[in-house]
C-alpha cells in the first residue's frame, strides 16, 4: 500500500490560500522552518482577527501536520489597537477589570484585545 502525505510546503500554500479566503486584505507572514523544527510553520499578523478565529481556519492544516499544534501562531497587536483597547476600557467602566491587576491596566488591555476581532475597527 502506497501512502502519500502532504509536505510541509504544499500544506503552507494551502493554509495561505485558506487565510487569504477568510480575511481579505489581511497581511500575515507563514513560514516554515528548517532542521530540527522540519514540519512546523510559524504563522504571524498584526491587529485583524483574534487567535481563535486564525485558530479556526488553520486548525485543519493541522491536523495535516500530524495534528500536535505544528503551526504556531502568533497575533501582534500595533500601538493603535492598544490605544482602541484602552478607550474601550475607558467607556465601559468594570467591564475589562482584572483580578489582582498590579501591572495598571496592562491586563485590562490585553483581556480586550484577545478577543476583540480588529478586522472591522478602524485604527
Amino acid at each position: 500500500m502506497d501512502t502519500t502525505y502532504d509536505t510541509p510546503v504544499t500544506i503552507a500554500a494551502e493554509a495561505r490560500k485558506a487565510i487569504r479566503a477568510a480575511f481579505p486584505g489581511l497581511k500575515f507572514s507563514l513560514t516554515g522552518t528548517r532542521g530540527t523544527g522540519y514540519g512546523w510553520l510559524r504563522l504571524s499578523w498584526t491587529d485583524g482577527p483574534t487567535d481563535k478565529q486564525m485558530r479556526e481556519v488553520t486548525q485543519p492544516f493541522d491536523v495535516k501536520l500530524g495534528g500536535h499544534a505544528h503551526i504556531n501562531a502568533s497575533r501582534k497587536v500595533s500601538p493603535a489597537a492598544e490605544r482602541w483597547a484602552r478607550d474601550q476600557i475607558a467607556a465601559h467602566p468594570g467591564r475589562w477589570d482584572q483580578p489582582h491587576d498590579f501591572g495598571g491596566d496592562y491586563y485590562a488591555v490585553q483581556a480586550c484585545l484577545a478577543v476583540a476581532d480588529l478586522t472591522e475597527v478602524a485604527l
